[in-house]
């Protein structure tokens, strides 16, 4: 085996070890030539060496031509003809070379040349693939002046599964920002078929861009990325680059067709909650008069266009409710869609439900002493189910009545609280609010 391993068998590039030397043949020639990797050399074995294939491999000869992307790779900085080192991009491009290390993405993979024999070897962090503008020309060596399209290292990425570093996604994205009104830049977008994403590692993984979403909802990103073992959402740099302001990342993924995760899921609520439940007072736990003194200042916002009669007929339904009260947890489900056809399924802590329909209230027992997390949970929890039943008809004012209820929760609606909250939103009732209110909290 020692002998074996020697630098004993003659190739195009000198004596090699059998496990660095190739085989030539047909299959070879439709993409390279002799004198572009280590290939033995049968002129000077003087026979046909193909009909000892089978012998030459077992010896690790690499005989195959799919196999031979690691050897070829490794021997690109040994060459300086530029003929030569695009038909090598070209094969590793074809079998889809992907590097055999990390550290290996930092090295100095792209030949830039100068005439047809001379040039240098630069990092893919030295480089852009278009300068329209002729910005860059002096600083970052332009791919698209030396390289056809096919040889762009950004497509081998794409086609293949490589990682990449933050470094290489941070200095594709800057020219695409910087060069971001330009049409063949927006053209370049349009063909893209693979976004990177973000993943918990220093490595960043490029995936389908109908699979990757942007998070505007934080607490289901984190649901849906704790359930999936790939990627769900495009990629940010992190700590923040005012070169690839993250307005301008979003305004471009938008642009392009990655959709956002809230509007992407299918939200699923159980017919029937589970649980033992105990119908409860309703005006004793969650629908107080302060609370109808809110919601109704808010419907009277001249902006809303909501008559007196329909606010108080719209407040009616929340007070006919029955609020039934339980131990257990109260969830809901959401389902993201793949491209693949499978699906990420996720639960939720929901704590409380409004079954309009039934008129109905489910809600977890209350502990206002379980401290401000559990606070702020149960406040975000309710003030969303009472502002999605208030203001179905008009969705887009939703998230206003939310965060006034929310901020209403934490303030224990307690009435001094509630007037003032309400004058510095500059909301108030009118009389025939008030009259109504009192008639039906009339001992408060």
């Amino acid at each position: 085996m020692r002998r074996i391993n020697k630098k004993w068998l003659k190739t195009h590039m000198g004596y090699r070890p059998p496990n660095e030397c190739l085989l030539f043949g047909s299959d070879w020639n439709s993409i390279l030539q002799l004198e572009d990797g280590a290939f033995i050399d049968e002129k000077f074995y003087g026979f046909d060496l193909a009909s000892y294939k089978k012998e030459l491999n077992s010896i690790g000869v690499t005989v195959d031509v799919k196999n031979g992307c690691r050897l070829l790779a490794s021997e690109l900085e040994s060459h300086s003809h530029f003929a030569v080192i695009a038909r090598i991009y070209a094969y590793l491009q074809k079998y889809d070379w992907k590097l055999d290390k990390p550290d290996d993405r930092t090295a100095n993979w792209i030949w830039i040349p100068d005439g047809s024999d001379k040039g240098q070897w630069v990092s893919p962090e030295e480089c852009v693939l278009h300068d329209m503008d002729g910005l860059f020309g002096s600083q970052l060596n332009v791919l698209e002046r030396h390289y056809d399209k096919k040889l762009w290292l950004w497509k081998t990425w794409e086609s293949s599964e490589c990682q990449l570093t933050h470094a290489e996604c941070c200095a594709f994205w800057v020219c695409i920002v910087q060069h971001w009104n330009s049409s063949k830049t927006k053209n370049l977008l349009a063909e893209m078929v693979k976004l990177p994403a973000y993943t918990n590692s220093d490595v960043i993984q490029l995936c389908n861009k109908q699979d990757i979403f942007i998070p505007d909802d934080l607490l289901l990103m984190d649901l849906l990325q704790n359930a999936s073992p790939d990627p769900l959402f495009v990629w940010y740099p992190q700590p923040s680059l005012p070169s690839i302001p993250r307005t301008k990342l979003h305004e471009i993924y938008s642009s392009i067709g990655v959709r956002v995760v809230s509007e992407s899921v299918e939200k699923s609520e159980c017919s029937k909650v589970d649980g033992d439940f105990e119908q409860v007072n309703p005006s004793e736990i969650l629908i107080r008069r302060e609370l109808i003194r809110l919601i109704l200042g808010f419907l009277a916002d001249p902006s809303i266009e909501v008559d007196a009669n329909k606010r108080q007929k719209i407040v009616q339904a929340l007070l006919d409710v029955n609020v039934f009260e339980t131990e257990k947890p109260i969830t809901v489900g959401y389902s993201l869609s793949l491209s693949s056809g499978e699906s990420v399924n996720v639960k939720a802590s929901q704590m409380i439900r409004w079954e309009r329909e039934s008129s109905k209230v489910f809600t977890q027992k209350i502990n206002r002493s379980c401290g401000h997390k559990a606070n702020i949970e149960f406040a975000t929890f309710f003030s969303q189910v009472i502002a999605d039943g208030i203001l179905w008809e008009k969705s887009e004012r939703i998230p206003e009545l939310c965060e006034l209820i929310k901020l209403g929760w934490l303030l224990e609606f307690e009435e001094e609280a509630i007037g003032f909250l309400l004058k510095t939103k500059n909301l108030q009732l009118f009389m025939e609010d008030l009259e109504f209110l009192n008639s039906k909290f009339p001992s408060e």
